[in-house]
């Protein structure tokens, strides 16, 4: 059984990252969602890797927003 990750752990982890611009700890299956900012596919997949490397992250899931229709607040 894996340790969970402390939302103090996880924010000290991802808060060097720039490209990370938004991370929320959520109920359910995952632990954590975040909302990254990459250039392209290569940048993206090698932000997923220091994201997985710095809090030791078991495994990534990813969905990429193709337009954004309604943005409030």
């Amino acid at each position: 059984m894996r340790r969970a990750h402390l939302p103090g752990e996880l924010r000290a982890a991802w808060e060097p990252i720039s490209e990370v611009v938004q991370a929320s700890t959520v109920a359910g299956g995952a632990d954590a969602v975040l909302r990254v900012r990459a250039r392209d596919v290569a940048h993206l997949e090698e932000t997923l890797e220091r994201i997985r490397e710095s809090a030791d992250i078991e495994r990534t899931e990813s969905t990429i927003v193709l337009s954004r229709l309604i943005e409030r607040g």
